[in-house]
């Protein structure tokens, strides 16, 4: 999954996109179930307010905040690292 602006995204082409770790390409997906809660590519929440419609706003808020953007802070700190070397 690449989570990026709506402007970025619009602009990418995805089918050029490979990325390969440890000889095996990383598969692409437009959605992913983590901890019970399906995150799309946009991070609308969209499919997963089907499921579950009765979750507010800030509800998904505070699920972006708790499960989503560590993983983005943490990752970029580790990138930032690598790139270093």
């Amino acid at each position: 999954m690449i989570i990026t602006t709506q402007y970025k995204y619009e602009r990418l082409d995805i089918n050029n996109i490979n990325i390969v770790y440890e000889n095996n390409q990383i598969e692409l997906v437009k959605k992913i179930k983590y901890l019970g809660l399906i995150i799309d590519n946009n991070l609308t929440f969209k499919e997963h307010l089907i499921i579950a419609n009765s979750l507010s706003i800030m509800t998904c808020i505070t699920v972006y905040k708790s499960i989503i953007q560590p993983h983005f802070d943490y990752c970029a700190t580790i990138l930032y690292m690598f790139h270093i070397r």
